[in-house]
């Protein structure tokens, strides 16, 4: 779980400027949304640098449960498939040679056991990650553009009287407004139908291809006869201690998001919404349909551009400070934690 946060909220810091461009862009009221690069443009222009950072406190507050959530699942479904395929070998384990030392190779879970455990991870983090993004996202946008999204009448019918250029409020002080408006479930939990049709098979291709690229990476610079998860101890070099995460990390993120990219639209349109917007309005479906007749099927990729650039980097940095991490905790033993 250390390592999991620590990962996590390298991530955000790197990838928030990337994340508040997607969403301004998938939530734009103009159709086409304007390029990428001018929305960046204009959010360093007119409202600063620091713009580009708005709604990352509650993601940076989240990313420890959510991953104690995510690892603790994930980890455990992988340690117990695991632990059973020992169980069930029988004797019949390959031995490799590593610096004169005799180890069995781990019979690891298969890349569609990682990937429906990645995906039960994903389940559990919603409940965390639901309010996080609402919050988030509540923030990153202009304030005319919370009393006005694209596909809500009620929002638009508002958005005269309510539209503002003051800065956003506060984490907390925005939280605890939604709730007295509106109630825990509205106020903290909008769009969660939403979440979780964007998170449960995002999470399962991430640790899948994230499998998927390891291993191709690690064929490319590991030593013939050498364990794969067995670290070079002594002349070792980045390019086969840390190279292969780095790389896979990042191509995991980009898979991840090319694959889920039109849940996230819906996703981040349905929590662009004020709260007064009806039900039927907040609706993934209805959101979907809405968006395909009014702006056809490139409303599911609104944002795809920096949320591509962003996946690669941000996931790259993710896998490797948390790798780093385990390998640094593990060189800890009970005593030493005492």
């Amino acid at each position: 779980m250390i390592a999991g946060t620590g990962g996590g909220m390298a991530g955000i810091v790197a990838g928030q400027p990337a994340d508040t461009v997607k969403v301004r862009q998938q939530t734009s009221l103009l159709s086409p949304p304007p390029a990428s690069l001018r929305i960046a443009r204009d959010m360093l222009l007119k409202e600063g640098p620091l713009s580009f950072f708005r709604g990352m406190v509650a993601p940076l507050i989240a990313n420890a449960p959510i991953n104690a959530l995510i690892f603790t699942v994930y980890g455990g479904i992988i340690r117990s498939i695991e632990q059973d395929n020992e169980n069930h070998a029988n004797g019949e384990v390959t031995v490799f040679i590593d610096d004169g030392d005799v180890l069995p190779e781990p019979i690891k879970a298969t890349l569609l056991q990682q990937l429906m455990a990645g995906a039960a991870g994903g389940v559990a983090q919603c409940v965390v990650a639901c309010p996080s993004e609402l919050i988030k996202i509540q923030q990153q946008i202009p304030a005319p553009a919370v009393a006005a999204t694209p596909l809500s009448k009620t929002a638009v019918a508002t958005s005269a009287t309510t539209a503002t250029t003051a800065a956003p409020p506060s984490t907390l002080h925005l939280a605890r407004l939604r709730v007295v408006q509106s109630g825990w479930r509205i106020g903290l939990f909008q769009g969660w139908n939403a979440t979780m049709l964007r998170d449960v098979p995002a999470f399962g291709l991430y640790f899948y291809s994230y499998g998927c690229f390891k291993q191709l990476f690690e064929t490319l610079v590991v030593e013939p006869g050498v364990r794969s998860d067995v670290r070079i101890r002594s002349g070792g070099s980045w390019v086969v201690d840390t190279l292969p995460t780095f790389m896979a990390g990042g191509m995991a993120g980009v898979t991840s998001w090319a694959f889920t990219m039109p849940c996230d639209v819906i996703k981040s349109t349905v929590q662009a919404m004020p709260a007064t917007a009806s039900a039927q309005e907040k609706q993934w479906l209805h959101v979907a349909r809405t968006g395909v007749d009014r702006n056809g099927v490139a409303y599911f990729f609104r944002g795809a551009g920096p949320a591509i650039v962003r996946a690669f980097p941000v996931s790259a940095v993710v896998f490797t400070v948390y790798e780093f991490c385990m390998e640094f905790l593990n060189g800890f033993d009970g005593d030493d934690l005492v």
